[in-house]
């Protein structure tokens, strides 16, 4: 039995975790606060707080460090644009992700002579690559921030990577991020064809009830009129817009109703994230969420969201650039009200997140249309990353 299948009790509960009655440091009350909540998570890491941990983990560190692994939950605050209990902790706190990876890509290559893509992307769409760094954690089940450089073919000197890597390599490394790699790749060495048979099985059954649900859509292949070799069964994601809601307010309904927290919002859909950790119950949880969405909100009289659910396609097709993002990286800058910011060379990344793709960056000439998205799905319930003032009310421009 599972820690979360003991009725009655919650995730902390089950982990027997022991503690002072003294008061906790603000991060560490926050990720003790969100153990608590005993929500269903349908988002990364893969492990989802303790369901699924390698076995030859278990004995060692017990399932207590995987519970308060999570991802930035709104209980826990956002790295980089705290508010709350990383603000109280902290001012500044720098985390190794993917980006080591890429810049270590850049000094293997000779010239300028590659694409640079995400791929799968976050709806789980496959191109074909030769090097890529792959999140582990996401589906399967190591820690956070763990990941691994996958090559192929014959077209990447090796030798030169791992030059590369040496160079750019903490040399203070994380020993649990490590071994929870080096268990989860071991785990799935000695299971390889049979480790995803359940979850693999929840997936097919939970879409075969969501197809019955009325106006809510799944994403699949068949959306598409190119032709993508493959699509991730592990991640799904679930279109709203005919229940004349948004991705933001979807979420928002199914977060606090429900206890069901998604991997990605969108304008019209959220994307969910499967992996080994996901049980029976929380499938039925979703379900169950999903039919309270249809059921309230499917209603003759509301107005259906069009296509584009009242907001245009992000402009990336009209980027005027005035000067290289480093000349306007250390160009002299002020703040100017977002009205009088069109045609101005912007200071800033603007990004919506989700999903976390800039519109605007440094150096690139503020367009009415740019601006005009932002101001929309910000409206809607994004948060802008990037921007000085995440409300966009000033915008931070240069000053030539």
């Amino acid at each position: 039995m599972g820690p979360r299948e003991q009725e009655g009790t919650t995730l902390f509960d089950q982990a027997k975790v022991k503690r002072k009655e003294t008061k906790l440091p603000p991060l560490v009350n926050a990720i003790t606060t969100s153990v608590k909540k005993n929500s269903d998570p349908f988002h990364f890491p893969g492990h989802k707080r303790g369901m699924a941990v390698p076995s030859s983990l278990v004995d060692v560190i017990s399932v207590g460090p995987f519970l308060h692994d999570a991802t930035e939950l709104p209980e826990l605050d956002r790295f980089g644009y705290p508010t709350c209990s990383l603000l109280d902790a902290q001012k500044w706190l720098l985390t190794s992700l993917v980006k080591m990876a890429i810049e270590e890509l850049e000094q293997e290559g000779k010239k300028a002579a590659g694409v640079f893509i995400t791929s799968p992307t976050y709806n789980g769409l496959f191109l074909k690559e030769q090097i890529s760094s792959y999140n582990l954690h996401t589906v399967l089940c190591s820690f956070s921030q763990s990941s691994m450089l996958h090559l192929s073919g014959d077209h990447i000197d090796r030798d030169r990577v791992h030059k590369c890597l040496q160079s750019l390599q903490t040399t203070s490394p994380n020993w649990l991020l490590s071994a929870s790699l080096d268990a989860t790749r071991d785990e799935l060495s000695k299971n390889p064809n049979t480790l995803f048979n359940e979850v693999m099985e929840l997936v097919i059954q939970v879409k075969e009830l969501i197809n019955h649900i009325s106006r809510v859509s799944l994403l699949d292949l068949s959306c598409f009129s190119n032709n993508f070799s493959f699509m991730d069964p592990l991640r799904m994601t679930i279109g709203v817009q005919e229940l004349g809601l948004s991705g933001f307010e979807a979420y928002n309904i199914l977060s606090t109703s429900h206890g069901i927290e998604s991997e990605l919002i969108g304008t019209q859909s959220l994307t969910l994230a499967f992996s080994l950790g996901t049980t029976k119950e929380h499938t039925q949880r979703l379900v169950s969420g999903l039919k309270y969405l249809s059921i309230n909100f499917l209603q003759e009289e509301r107005e259906i969201i069009k296509i584009d659910h009242g907001i245009e396609r992000v402009p990336f097709g009209e980027v005027y650039m005035s000067c290289t993002p480093r000349e306007a990286f250390f160009a002299k800058k002020k703040k100017v009200n977002f009205e009088k910011s069109i045609g101005r060379v912007c200071g800033e990344f603007a990004c919506p997140f989700p999903s976390g793709i800039p519109v605007l960056i440094p150096g690139e000439i503020i367009t009415k249309r740019a601006m005009d998205y932002l101001i929309q799905v910000k409206d809607q319930g994004a948060f802008l990353k990037g921007a000085v003032d995440p409300l966009i009310s000033t915008v931070v421009v240069c000053d030539f």
